[in-house]
């Protein structure tokens, strides 16, 4: 709940920061969760029509 409150600009730097140390071993599953994180907050400040 909280990264959908969060702007997705600063979702992605609190995940690059908390997981800067796993960078080097999981590179592919960080981006993957930015990703997800930007996605969902995009579907939280723009709804669907159905929605609507």
């Amino acid at each position: 709940t909280e990264l959908g409150i969060l702007p997705c600009t600063s979702v992605a730097v609190v995940i690059r920061m908390q997981n800067k140390q796993l960078d080097e071993i999981c590179g592919q599953e960080q981006q993957s969760i930015t990703t997800t994180a930007t996605t969902s907050n995009m579907n939280v400040h723009n709804p669907p029509l159905e929605t609507v």
